[in-house]
């Protein structure tokens, strides 16, 4: 009996399941790759306009009614008296950012 060259049916399924498991395996690991690298992009663009906010703070912000009329412009912003001069500025919705300012009075 003279032996048949080539794959048997069986042989070529295997071989298939193999290359299905192994792209499957790689999709798996690029889709997981992609989702944290987007959640990465989201959480740095929002720290940066958290930033920008407090710079703009620092720079436009003297007194307590400055403080007060920014704050209702800018509903990510929450603001805690700490004593009639220092306020604590929370800046942001997720990635928030904490800020100890000193303003002054009105009349200062």
């Amino acid at each position: 009996m003279k032996k048949k060259k080539g794959f048997t049916l069986v042989e070529c399924l295997i071989s298939l399941l193999i290359i299905s498991a192994v792209g499957l395996s790689a999709m798996y690991i690029v889709n997981g790759y992609l989702k944290n690298t987007y959640l990465r992009d989201v959480q740095t663009k929002e720290m940066i306009q958290n930033i920008g906010t407090v710079e703009r703070l620092k720079a436009d912000i003297k007194t307590k009614d400055e403080l007060q009329e920014f704050a209702n412009n800018n509903p990510n912003i929450v603001i805690f008296e700490i004593n009639s001069k220092l306020y604590k500025v929370d800046v942001g919705k997720n990635s928030k950012l904490t800020v100890i300012m000193r303003v002054g009075a009105d009349g200062d």
